[in-house]
């Protein structure tokens, strides 16, 4: 082992990959074209070892400390991390679905959610190890249009409630196929009745307009009898 300085009272050397255990350090004048072999005796005192080396000390290596690695970080928000709040969607239809996102919260809190400005509680729900608090709602179908705004009830980082809001749309629900189909199979239904209605009526005008003839023949066939009558009743008369 041969890792020397060119200072002139002291030799230092740096290795890493020797391994653990007791080492004698040595000093000795070498002849570099003989491989390093001591080559003159020094006038030292000490342990001197049958190759020529003069023994200065004993040591013990220790193995170096391995180094741990380290676990995967879990994302913590810092302290002053700010809460915050994210919808799926700026503007939505009544009756329609919306996830809710919380951020920066205090691990393990529960929040609250809630539509303002008539204030509707849509639910709670608990902060993840990372501070992240979600809810998915439906919003209420009776809600009226216009702006509102979705409100997280929480604790921040440091334990101190806190609010955060964001704004939300709502608009008017379109028309449902139910509603149209209603509609589409009262109008049928209203069809048929006055259609039936119809039908009715002109069997009633033509079993009116029958009983009409039948009673206009019998006037008629009463009147040439009294007729017929009559001309009898004259010529009798008239050969008197």
């Amino acid at each position: 082992m041969d890792q020397r300085t060119n200072a002139k009272d002291s030799t230092a050397f740096t290795r890493t990959d020797i391994p653990a255990g007791s080492y004698d350090f040595a000093v000795a004048v070498v002849d570099k074209t003989r491989n390093n072999v001591p080559a003159i005796k020094l006038a030292l005192t000490g342990d001197k070892s049958t190759t020529g080396w003069n023994k200065l000390s004993t040591t013990m290596l220790e193995a170096a400390p391995t180094a741990t690695p380290s676990a995967s970080a879990t994302a913590t928000p810092s302290a002053s991390a700010t809460p915050s709040i994210k919808l799926s969607a700026d503007s939505m239809a009544q009756g329609g679905k919306l996830t809710i996102t919380g951020e920066n919260f205090k691990a393990e809190s529960s929040a609250t959610f809630t539509l303002h400005s008539e204030p509707v509680q849509l639910g709670t729900a608990t902060a993840d190890a990372n501070g992240v608090v979600s809810l998915g709602v439906v919003l209420p179908s009776d809600i009226p249009a216009g702006q509102h705004r979705i409100v997280i009830d929480a604790v921040r980082l440091d334990g101190e409630a806190y609010e955060v809001s964001a704004p939300l749309t709502i608009t008017a629900a379109a028309a449902s196929a139910t509603a149209t189909d209603s509609t589409r199979a009262t109008g049928n239904a209203t069809a048929q009745t006055t259609a039936a209605g119809s039908a009715a009526a002109q069997n009633e005008l033509a079993k009116t307009s029958a009983n009409n003839t039948r009673l206009g023949g019998m006037a008629v066939l009463l009147l040439i009898s009294r007729a017929a009558v009559f001309a009898a009743s004259r010529r009798r008369s008239a050969s008197h």
